[in-house]
């Protein structure tokens, strides 16, 4: 007897009579049989071979496409050439397999990410623990406890928190009174209308407050340009006005201060008059109160000339008599008598004459006389000049 068993499947037992005397034609057909059995099997085994190669390719084509996330794909060739060699529906448990393994990657890399959430996470919640002490406010100080600032002017005030570490380090502005001064929420102060009002920072943490005065006023407009407008040339005896000129127009102080450098010459007063005194130069300077200055130069010429002639003898012991021959005012070349006085000046002592016809232009003394230095001219308007004199004596 022999027992061929094909496959896992295969149930059927297959006898064969070696009696060949006996049944010579029967057991030729079993052999026959056998044969065919054979030729099966062999065919069978060659179908999962060939079908075992292309299993086998395509798990390397998987475990290339799964290089870029793990090398070590879980694929294992021992196991699937078993499972091959034992039956076709093992290759399904091998594919099945291949499958179940795909999430464990999956898995890996998701605990790896959630790890990382969790330790940052966690690094936080641990600084932040050790960062969260509150560090309170004790005080306020401003860098100015007196502010003066110009209507429509601008002011910056600042503010210094303590501790300098303190967590809440917020402020808060207001002004007393809005319609003199306005601050904004950086200490930035705008002077409004003239007067003084109370600019206050407050701290949010704690309610600290420090509060400064500020003064508004108007801001002077000061003169930046004088310019003078008075003659270049005036006459003895003759009396003009100089005036200035300020800029800006609107200046709030257009006072002028006046000057003259040689007030033997020409003199002025507060109001800018000028009154010529002699012959000569001056300069006259117009100063604002902003201290701007301007200058003029300014001649006096004399229309006036006193003209005498004498005649002196000598009365021996009895001393000089002196005789005028000629006395007179002369304006412009000509004789006038439109005059008040004369005084004539004289080394020791003058003497005024009400004409000068009769002025005596020689001050006699008993052992020797004394000419004329001056003569002071007063007009009948009031207005008075040194005027020259030409004396001349025959003696």
């Amino acid at each position: 007897m022999v027992k061929c068993i094909i496959g896992d499947d295969m149930n059927n037992d297959f006898t064969v009579n070696n009696n060949l005397s006996n049944e010579p034609k029967k057991s030729s057909g079993k052999k026959v049989v056998v044969i065919l059995i054979l030729i099966l099997l062999l065919g069978v085994v060659a179908f999962l071979i060939y079908e075992l190669k292309f299993a086998k390719k395509d798990g390397n084509k998987k475990d290339d496409e799964y290089t870029e996330y793990d090398p070590n794909y879980p694929f294992e060739e021992s196991n699937t050439i078993s499972n091959a060699t034992s039956n076709a529906p093992q290759e399904s448990n091998t594919i099945s397999n291949e499958t179940s393994n795909t999430p464990q990657e999956s898995n890996t890399l998701s605990n790896v990410i959630s790890n990382i959430i969790s330790n940052t996470t966690s690094n936080k919640v641990s600084n932040g623990s050790s960062n969260s002490t509150k560090v309170n406010v004790s005080s306020v100080k401003l860098n100015n406890s007196t502010i003066n600032v110009y209507v429509g002017k601008t002011y910056n005030l600042s503010a210094t928190v303590y501790p300098t570490n303190a967590t809440n380090k917020s402020l808060v502005w207001s002004s007393s009174n809005t319609n003199i001064a306005t601050v904004d929420n950086s200490g930035r102060i705008t002077g409004k209308a003239v007067g003084t009002t109370n600019i206050t920072v407050r701290t949010v943490d704690g309610n600290k407050t420090a509060t400064a005065k500020v003064n508004v006023s108007k801001e002077e407009i000061k003169v930046t340009k004088v310019s003078i407008n008075v003659k270049g040339t005036i006459n003895g005896c003759e009396t003009t006005n100089a005036t200035a000129t300020v800029s800006p127009t609107n200046a709030d102080n257009k006072k002028i201060t006046w000057k003259s450098s040689n007030p033997s010459v020409a003199t002025i007063d507060s109001n800018g008059k000028i009154k010529a005194i002699k012959e000569g130069t001056t300069i006259i300077t117009a100063t604002s109160a902003s201290g701007v200055t301007a200058k003029q130069n300014l001649r006096v010429s004399s229309n006036y000339l006193f003209k005498a002639n004498f005649t002196l003898t000598n009365a021996g012991a009895a001393g000089y008599s002196a005789h005028c021959d000629e006395a007179n005012l002369y304006y412009n070349g000509k004789v006038t008598t439109n005059y008040k006085n004369i005084k004539m000046i004289y080394k020791d002592s003058s003497e005024t004459y009400t004409s000068a016809k009769v002025a005596d232009v020689v001050r006699l003394r008993k052992f020797g006389f004394y000419l004329a230095k001056d003569a002071y001219l007063t007009l009948n308007n009031g207005n008075s000049c040194y005027i020259p004199i030409d004396i001349k004596g025959h003696y």
